[in-house]
């Protein structure tokens, strides 16, 4: 699900060895819902569908680049994963015109091909993801788990 503007960006991710539909710039909207509510995931951006996807509960991997941080606009809910680059840049206004766009370039098809697989239990969390967790507090975003293993091996 998204804009045509989306569709190679969703098939590259499919090609890495996902099975899924690519509905992007073909679904009209009041079909969303009902669409989202089936998937055993949701992969996107930070859009509309996304957060609608986290609030029907739906497990989701997204992708959140300069002009927007997770911890911010990420969706509500636990344990969703989301690849976010957090850098002394962001955020800015600069996604076409960036004359060093690492948050773009440190997010790669088969990283969030690699989150998906951890989202449906079949795999490790890559690096470089973060992970929703609600605690009396509110909503944390934490880095994920291989983040944190990681970590405590240095």
């Amino acid at each position: 699900l998204g804009s045509a503007t989306e569709r190679a960006s969703i098939n590259a991710a499919l090609g890495q060895g996902l099975q899924g539909l690519n509905w992007a710039g073909q679904a009209p909207f009041p079909m969303v819902a009902a669409l989202l509510q089936r998937c055993d995931l949701v992969l996107s951006g930070d859009t509309g569908p996304l957060h609608l996807a986290a609030l029907l509960r739906r497990p989701t991997v997204s992708a959140y680049f300069g002009s927007s941080q997770v911890y911010e606009t990420g969706p509500y809910g636990n344990g969703h994963l989301a690849a976010y680059q957090d850098l002394d840049c962001a955020p800015c206004d600069q996604m076409d015109g960036c004359a060093r766009p690492i948050c773009k370039q440190r997010v790669s098809a088969e990283g969030l091909a690699q989150a998906c697989r951890a989202q449906l239990g079949l795999g490790p969390e890559p690096r470089g993801f973060w992970r929703s967790q609600l605690s009396p507090q509110g909503l944390q975003w934490l880095p994920s788990a291989a983040a944190v293993v990681e970590a405590s091996h240095a």
